[in-house]
């Protein structure tokens, strides 16, 4: 079984292996999603004094989105 090492060498490598259909891509905007709920998630248990739950977390968070 032949691994694609190189293709993590770097995000340049990985990008250019998934365009080449090496490797799959990476769901980077899941990520990011996830990577926002955990720091709402510490900032909201820092405000609160206690532990939250993801769900919490969701349900309290408001949007800062901008509506064009």
């Amino acid at each position: 079984m032949l691994l694609d090492y190189d293709a993590y060498r770097s995000s340049q490598h990985h990008l250019i292996a998934a365009l080449q259909g090496r490797v799959p891509m990476l769901p980077t905007a899941e990520i990011t999603l996830r990577t926002m709920l955990i720091s709402e998630g510490i900032y909201m248990s820092s405000e609160l004094g206690r532990e939250v739950t993801a769900e919490e977390v969701m349900a309290n968070s408001k949007s800062t989105a901008i509506n064009i």
